[in-house]
């Protein structure tokens, strides 16, 4: 399709992930994982926090307000939200293990190359942080 471009580089895709305290989970990214928030707050016509765009390096985060109760906790061990590649998956379980962050599944090598680990935010929402596998060889 001609006329327009996803990026030069590389598409650039980002995350909504849901919240019923847009405020509360914007303080949480940014003091837990050293997210960013240059744009700020938006707010709704009732004054309320309703959305945020989270940044950090190459990663961006976008909060959006949920007003409904979250589903009780069905979700199995496996079911995630996003997939954040970075550069350093292992530095940064660490810091998350230092943070006191829900971890739902620790790093380990994953059978398609990459390692990871999973998290859990206090909304409820499952990111897995990846980097590529140095030891893998092919």
């Amino acid at each position: 399709m001609r006329g327009w471009s996803m990026s030069k580089n590389r598409p650039r895709v980002a995350p909504v992930l849901g919240a019923q305290d847009v405020s509360q989970a914007v303080q949480w990214y940014c003091q837990k994982l050293g997210f960013r928030c240059p744009s700020g707050v938006y707010q709704g016509m009732d004054g309320q926090p309703v959305y945020a765009i989270l940044k950090r390096d190459e990663i961006d985060i976008h909060i959006q307000i949920r007003r409904r109760q979250p589903q009780p906790d069905s979700r199995q061990s496996i079911e995630t939200d996003a997939y954040l590649y970075i550069s350093e998956a292992e530095s940064l379980f660490n810091h998350c293990k230092t943070q006191g962050i829900n971890i739902i599944r620790p790093l380990q090598a994953s059978h398609y190359g990459l390692i990871d680990f999973m998290i859990e935010d206090p909304a409820g929402n499952r990111l897995v942080f990846g980097s590529e596998n140095p030891d893998l060889t092919i």
